[in-house]
């Protein structure tokens, strides 16, 4: 009940006050948090709601994105998304390797995090009507080419940290790894993605 009940009012206090909506429901959620008065822990109900609202984002963004608008200024997009990729990322590995005294792959994975993008707003503004603006639709883009880039770099992450634990173990057993080396899964992946899934796509839908 206190769940639907910040839910329902954040959006109006907030917007009583000239905010918009979604910055209501960031400062409810933070007092009422656990870091400030407890009342609603992360774990369980709240971290699935969560997780399913930031997949409903991205589909909402990917229902109303201009796929002929984003080839117009597909260049455009691809730098934006990858300066909004690179400079959280190696400013967040810098850190993490020199500050927190973390590992290469714990400093990847903080990396990847700083990273990644989730379009929060993005609701705001398809309500002001301006999702078809040239800008918004490099943003969406560019927002899509770095999680891809995130997505990326967590697989090769935890891939990576699966088959040291696994070479671990299967030394001390003294018997042959059967996994795929991590550079050839890459290559499959790729092909994949760059080569087999198009053609399907294109057999299928067209």
């Amino acid at each position: 009940m206190l769940l639907l009940a910040i839910i329902i009012a954040g959006p109006i206090i907030a917007e009583r006050f000239g905010f918009p909506g979604l910055i209501g429901l960031i400062f409810l959620g933070m007092f009422a948090g656990p870091f400030v008065l407890g009342w609603i822990p992360v774990e369980g109900l709240v971290s699935d709601l969560g997780d399913i609202g930031l997949l409903y984002l991205m589909f909402l963004a990917g229902l109303s994105f201009n796929i002929r608008a984003f080839m117009e200024n597909r260049s455009n997009a691809i730098v934006y998304g990858l300066l909004g990729f690179f400079i959280p990322f190696v400013m967040s590995y810098y850190f993490a390797i020199s500050f927190i005294d973390l590992e290469v792959l714990g400093a990847l994975l903080v990396g990847a995090m700083w990273a990644s993008n989730t379009l929060v707003a993005y609701p705001d503004v398809l309500a002001a009507g301006l999702q078809n603006k040239r800008a918004v639709s490099a943003a969406v883009s560019a927002g899509v080419v770095a999680d891809l880039l995130s997505l990326t770099v967590l697989g090769i992450v935890t891939s990576t940290a699966v088959i040291e634990l696994e070479d671990a173990a299967y030394s001390e057993a003294t018997t042959p790894n059967p996994a795929l080396p991590l550079w050839l899964g890459l290559l499959l992946l790729a092909a994949f993605c760059f080569w087999l899934l198009p053609r399907i796509t294109q057999w299928f839908f067209v």
